[in-house]
């Protein structure tokens, strides 16, 4: 049809806008910190990861959330594991839910500080555990 443009590929690290229609979209938007965009679609960085820059392509996005803190799906910044009753490994361990793992019963917490705890070891003979603390 004359006076029609083609339609263009949306750019690396952008998202094709308005979002509400995608498949009538006449613009596009840079993908904003906490966000990675693939295909002009926008997604929140996965719990475990943090999206510090924008413009980011991939599901990695970042950088993988430090040891001590939580990193909730699309979260703007780490935020400090809690207490002495939780911990928060590199990344968010294995299950990368983005909120503090319990520690067990029978274990103590380690690493980092009373809001920043990176592990659990179990509680050696002649010592009592409770809430993450050994006495």
């Amino acid at each position: 049809e004359a006076g029609v443009a083609a339609p263009r590929a949306v750019d690396a690290g952008y998202y094709s806008t308005p979002t509400s229609d995608p498949t009538h979209a006449t613009g596009q938007a840079e993908c904003e910190a906490s966000y990675y965009c693939v295909g002009g679609e926008r997604f929140p960085c996965p719990a475990g990861r943090i999206g510090t820059h924008t413009k980011r392509t991939s599901s990695l996005c970042s950088a993988a959330c430090p040891a001590g803190y939580a990193c909730a799906e699309g979260a703007p910044a780490p935020v400090a594991c809690g207490s002495d009753k939780v911990y928060c490994p590199l990344g968010g361990g294995p299950t990368s839910s983005g909120t503090p793992l319990p520690v067990d019963d029978g274990f103590y917490t380690t690493g980092g500080s009373s809001t920043t705890r990176t592990g659990q070891a179990a509680c050696e003979p002649g010592f009592y555990c409770s809430d993450g603390v050994k006495s």
